[in-house]
């Protein structure tokens, strides 16, 4: 049996209430408006398909079909979240690196008779701020990875309009 694969590229613009309905059931789902999209299209598909196979054969071919799209939905709605995952991960790239650059710009080096005292200071230092990290995940964590989250959702809305 040979499975070709066929696509198909759809640009449409949705107004009014169904416009509506589709970014509720987008948020619900937490995906993109374009996921939910292609969710409601593969649904209609199924649904057509099976009205008109009433043979008991091409019905469970169209609940298979079915369920090959639905699962293809699930997979799409997946890449929404992979790109909300991405994104937190560039954006904590882009803090580290402007962190680093930041203390290698503006702290000059230590004076060589003072080095061994700072790095024993820095030691110290360095493992209160280790604990820091800990006692932050389970404090702060949520709160900052919940406002990152709504800056990108901020800028994935105007990319979307």
């Amino acid at each position: 049996m040979t499975n070709t694969t066929t696509m198909a590229f759809v640009q449409t613009k949705l107004t009014g209430s169904a416009a509506e309905r589709l970014k509720r059931y987008a948020e619900s789902r937490r995906i993109s408006a374009n996921g939910a999209a292609v969710e409601m299209i593969l649904r209609g598909l199924d649904d057509l398909e099976a009205m008109q196979s009433p043979e008991e054969s091409n019905a469970i071919q169209a609940q298979l079909n079915g369920m090959e799209r639905r699962l293809a939905a699930t997979v799409l709605a997946m890449r929404a979240d992979m790109d909300a995952l991405q994104a937190e991960m560039d954006t904590s790239v882009v803090m580290l690196d402007a962190l680093v650059k930041s203390i290698l710009v503006h702290l000059p080096p230590p004076p060589e008779e003072d080095r061994d005292g700072i790095l024993a200071s820095a030691s110290q230092r360095y493992e209160k701020w280790l604990s820091a990290i800990k006692k932050g995940f389970v404090q702060d964590r949520p709160q900052v990875l919940l406002r990152i989250a709504e800056e990108l959702q901020k800028r994935v809305g105007d990319a979307e309009a």
